[in-house]
């Protein structure tokens, strides 16, 4: 097995951009996973907490896969 360095995992890391962190979380989603985002905090007395992390089950709309209805 061989070993990574922590700076070359941090550098692929940084190298996905946020459309793409986007889509594998939205991807995630879709398979229902428990997938958390970050937002920006609405209080803004709250310094310690500039960003919440919240879970997506709350922010984005329940997902069901479209069933097209027949009519009998």
């Amino acid at each position: 097995m061989s070993r990574v360095s922590k700076k070359l995992r941090k550098l692929a890391r940084q190298e996905r951009s946020p459309m793409k962190r986007t889509l594998a979380q939205l991807d995630a989603w879709e398979k229902g996973k428990n997938v958390v985002l970050n937002m920006p905090n609405s209080n803004p007395h709250e310094t310690k907490k500039p960003i919440l992390r919240v879970n997506a089950k709350n922010v984005w709309r329940k997902h069901e896969p479209y069933i097209m209805k027949t009519q009998s």
